[in-house]
């Protein structure tokens, strides 16, 4: 781990406890350049490693799709003359009291 302190990454693990019914382990640690002390916790996962990726992938390909429409989007806007209404029947700014 990386000291928080000085970013020295030697560290030893001082103390190291279940809490929570064994779902969590708190570890405390010292870094081994400035002695500076912190307390990390380890939270126990439910999936397999398989699962995981299926929603990492998962993630990746809306993220992709997102990133693909907003270029869309972007390049319409750029190359739209601006004064035309984008929506046919859509005033760009409606007249105040509506």
């Amino acid at each position: 781990m990386k000291c928080p302190k000085c970013g020295n990454n030697k560290d030893t693990v001082v103390d190291s406890r279940e809490q929570r019914e064994g779902t969590r382990i708190r570890r405390r640690r010292l870094c081994g350049n400035c002695q500076a002390r912190w307390t990390t916790y380890e939270f126990m996962s439910y999936e397999s490693p398989d699962e995981l990726l299926a929603r990492l992938k998962k993630l990746e390909g809306g993220l992709s799709r997102i990133m693909s429409d907003s270029k869309a989007a972007l390049d319409f806007l750029r190359n739209h003359d601006s004064e035309q209404p984008i929506l046919p029947g859509v005033q760009r700014n409606p007249p105040y009291g509506l």
